[in-house]
C-alpha cells in the first residue's frame, strides 16, 4: 500500500534571512544585475500551498483506492463462502439421490475457490467428448 507523507509539506519554511553569521548584503556576481527574492518568495510559497492541496487529494484517493479494494476483496471471499457452501449442498443431494456424474459435476474445487472441481481442472471430469 502506498504511503505518502503529506506532512513533510506542511512542515517546510522558506528562510528569509540568512544564516548565522552572515549579514545577508552580498554583492552581485554580475555588474548591473539586481534580484529581488520577494516576488520568488511569493511564487514559492503559492506553490506550496497548492502542493499541500494536491497531496491531501492524493492521500484521500489513495485511502478511497484502499477501502475499495478491501470491498472488493470481502465480496469475493463471501462469493467463495457461499459458492463452496451451496455447491456441497447439491453434491449431498445428488449422491442421495443416486445421480453421482452430476454430483461429481458440481463438486467444488478445493484448490480455486468458487469454481467447480472439473471448471478448475479444465473440465476434464466433465462428459464433454476428448478430440483425439
Amino acid at each position: 500500500m502506498a504511503t505518502i507523507a503529506v506532512g513533510a509539506v506542511t512542515s517546510a519554511r522558506i528562510v528569509r534571512r540568512p544564516p548565522h553569521g552572515q549579514t545577508g548584503a552580498r554583492g552581485a556576481r554580475h555588474k548591473g544585475v539586481r534580484w529581488d527574492p520577494t516576488e520568488i518568495i511569493a511564487k514559492i510559497e503559492s506553490l506550496r500551498t497548492d502542493l499541500k492541496s494536491y497531496l491531501t487529494d492524493v492521500a484521500r484517493e489513495v485511502r478511497e483506492a484502499e477501502a475499495t479494494l478491501r470491498a472488493k476483496v470481502d465480496a469475493i471471499v463471501a462469493y467463495d463462502e457461499r459458492f463452496s457452501g451451496v455447491a456441497t449442498f447439491l453434491v449431498g443431494l445428488f449422491r442421495l439421490a443416486g445421480e453421482t456424474a452430476l454430483a461429481e459435476r458440481v463438486r467444488p474445487s478445493s484448490r480455486r475457490p468458487g469454481q467447480t472441481e472439473a471448471d478448475a481442472s479444465g473440465g476434464e471430469g466433465s462428459d464433454k467428448p476428448k478430440d483425439g
